[in-house]
């Protein structure tokens, strides 16, 4: 089965209805730049906000960023982790909840104070749209 069939499966919505943001962060993850932890982190909460398996998330996220998988493992695993076990660091984790089109935090609790905020949808607002059609037809 394609990767990108069973991702989007298991969020729940195709890649073209997740928030450009994400979709940004992914395309274009650069390990050099600064902050890259705190954007791989958004990318990981998304994901597991959305019940992807960790090893999904890994495989697509490799796949897509051209980022080595053995290295995506360790931060994937490390806060898929974390995150059941000491639910208070959950709380400073956010992400969009597509089911619910609110942010939340992966602890489960609401981000109330975006709740006026409705982020942009889709590759197309990337800014390079065909590049990014083309890598998930590469990650397929």
């Amino acid at each position: 089965m394609q990767l990108v069939v069973v991702i989007e499966a298991k969020s729940g919505h195709p890649v073209e209805a997740w928030p450009t943001s994400i979709l940004t962060i992914i395309f274009a993850f650069d390990p050099y730049m600064p902050l890259a932890l705190t954007q791989l982190e958004k990318v990981i909460a998304f994901f597991y906000g959305h019940n992807v398996p960790v090893i999904m998330e890994c495989q697509f996220f490799a796949a897509c960023s051209f980022f080595l998988l053995h290295l995506a493992n360790n931060p994937f695993k490390y806060f898929c982790t974390q995150w059941p076990q000491y639910p208070l660091l959950g709380g400073d984790c956010m992400y969009y909840n597509l089911n619910e089109r609110r942010f939340k935090n992966v602890d489960g609790t609401y981000v109330e104070e975006f709740d006026d905020v409705i982020p942009s949808f889709g590759y197309e607002a990337t800014g390079f749209p065909s590049i990014a059609r083309n890598i998930l037809r590469q990650a397929n």
